[in-house]
């Protein structure tokens, strides 16, 4: 009986019947109880919660794929969704209508566009005898808006053993439900089984006329049971297995099968472990810059360094630094540019001009063709002023060029003086003459330790004067400061001392 082939695209189906395949099958390596569950063809609604990471690709308004979040901004898919399978031309990018986050094909998630369509470099597409055919069938969308659906692992050289024949997996898509040809409302999803590479192959050539590519194409189907298939819409929807730590891998997508959709032959999925260095290397490249806000270095009184690392992800990167004096940071360093490399690049800033004590927050960020990335928010003070040594304590005596004898007592404890006596001369409107005076205030004096340990008092004595006595210690033995003076004498009238300069030890 003739047969007929067609990828799972939605929209370029054909409606021949096909017999069923004669082949041993191989039953399902996972110890659960296998339930029968209605076929993505004609039901199966997705539980809630499930699916995380599937996306539903719309393209021209016409066909309809399947795919995967593989990064925040990139979306794998079959390589026949990418691409114009009658001219191999890429697809334009405006074309697509990308959806995340969301079971419903109606309702809820993230609608995004995409900024660039990128098919496997080495992307086939060919017709066989019943029917078309692709090889190496994958691509990847590039996000024009990140989506927050989490991505899922794609198979790696860690991932071997679930290839094995035998091996329980799970599909789904958003392509056809039933036997009319209608589109599911909601995500479906099924059990499937993987199969030997010499059943695939078998079946491929006998029944399909296709040159099966051991190297990157796998099959599977629903054995025993065979009541599950994909079928069109489910292009580049996922094959997907679980690890030892029962965390889903996605270890194929769906490529091509029966069309219409027979349940009771193996459909063909693209083995994403042959293809899994280069789906990192060009998520790498599409992915915005990884960014990291370090630790601030060089902190003096008025300057601080920032510090962090850009990884471009291979594209030409800027960066630069924003702050503030609060979280809200308001304020920007100039831009920097990154290399387009694939590794960290450490990058730093000197930020100057600031006052002693003064808090910094600061945070890196870079910017590519590929989006923005922003590092967490740090924080620095600048260092204040050390505070001089305490002074020796004991008796300190001094005078100065018109300041008679002084002397005062520091404490031992470095912070306070007492016995405080000191002589000065004032010079009064009814004498012309400087007349001499001294004065001994009461009590203690606290030294101003943030002020550098200086001495400072103003008070008034009972006839009203007033009295300004300043000093500061130099070293931790020696003073030096000011008084002055000034009142009203009966006698005298108005008497002045002016600033005069002190020194003691």
């Amino acid at each position: 009986m003739g047969t007929r082939m067609g990828r799972f695209t939605q929209g370029r189906r054909a409606a021949l019947a096909l017999s069923a395949a004669c082949a041993l099958l191989l039953l399902p390596s996972v110890s659960a109880a296998h339930t029968a569950t209605p076929s993505i063809l004609g039901g199966g609604d997705a539980p809630s919660g499930s699916w995380p990471y599937i996306a539903r690709i719309v393209i021209g308004g016409q066909y309809l794929c399947t795919g995967t979040v593989v990064a925040p901004n990139v979306v794998l898919t079959a390589g026949h969704c990418t691409v114009d399978t009658s001219t191999m031309i890429t697809n334009d990018p405006s074309e697509y209508q990308v959806m995340t986050g969301s079971l419903s094909a109606t309702s809820g998630g993230q609608v995004s566009g995409v900024s660039q369509v990128i098919p496997y470099p080495y992307f086939t597409n060919y017709s066989g005898s019943n029917g078309e055919f692709s090889d190496r069938d994958l691509g990847l969308l590039q996000l024009s808006t990140p989506t927050s659906s989490p991505s899922v692992q794609v198979a790696n050289s860690n991932d071997a053993y679930l290839y094995d024949p035998g091996t329980g997996s799970e599909i789904a898509g958003w392509g056809v439900d039933d036997s009319y040809g209608d589109v599911a409302a909601n995500l479906q999803s099924a059990s499937t089984v993987v199969q030997n590479a010499s059943y695939c192959q078998d079946v491929a050539n006998s029944y399909f006329g296709d040159p099966y590519d051991s190297a990157a194409e796998m099959c599977v189907i629903d054995a025993p049971y065979n009541n599950d298939s994909a079928c069109p819409g489910d292009s580049g929807g996922p094959l997907i297995a679980f690890d030892s730590s029962n965390n889903p891998v996605e270890i194929g997508l769906t490529s091509w099968g029966s069309v219409p959709c027979n349940t009771s032959l193996p459909q063909y999925y693209t083995n994403l472990l042959t293809f899994s260095s280069w789906i990192s290397t060009e998520i790498q490249k599409l992915s915005p810059p990884v960014v990291q806000t370090g630790s601030a270095s060089n902190i003096t009184q008025t300057a601080v360094t920032f510090n962090g690392s850009v990884n471009p992800n291979g594209t030409p990167t800027s960066y630069y630094f924003q702050y503030g004096s609060t979280v809200n940071l308001g304020q920007t360093t100039p831009s920097g540019s990154a290399s387009n490399g694939v590794t960290a690049l450490p990058v730093s800033e000197q930020l100057t001009n600031l006052s002693p004590g003064e808090t910094v927050y600061y945070r890196l960020v870079a910017t590519s063709a590929n989006g923005a990335s922003t590092g967490q928010t740090e924080s620095t003070t600048t260092s204040s002023p050390a505070p001089p040594p305490l002074p020796e304590w004991g008796t300190y005596r001094g005078s100065g060029p018109q300041v008679r004898p002084i002397h005062f007592y520091v404490e031992q404890n470095g912070t306070q003086i007492k016995h405080l006596v000191f002589g000065f001369t004032v010079s009064c409107t009814r004498h012309r003459r400087r007349i001499g005076y001294q004065m001994a205030p009461s009590g203690a004096f606290r030294l101003n330790t943030h002020q550098g340990l200086g001495i400072t008092t103003r008070f008034r004595d009972q006839e009203g004067w007033r009295y300004t006595f300043t000093g500061l210690f130099t070293t931790k033995g020696r003073a030096s400061g000011t008084v002055s003076v000034i009142g009203h004498d009966p006698k005298l009238g108005l008497c002045r001392s002016g600033q005069e300069r002190w020194t003691a030890h």
